[in-house]
């Protein structure tokens, strides 16, 4: 759909949601190892 026309478009609204989802599954792994290493 356009992926050729419009690679830089196409890349950022396929790329950007699973980076975010990516990153924020990283944090909350990062935030919850924190948690438990304090409970430790």
């Amino acid at each position: 759909m356009g992926a050729e026309e419009n690679p830089n478009t196409s890349h950022t609204t396929n790329k950007v949601p699973a980076v975010g989802i990516g990153v924020n599954l990283s944090s909350v792994k990062k935030i919850a190892d924190l948690k438990q290493a304090l409970l430790e």
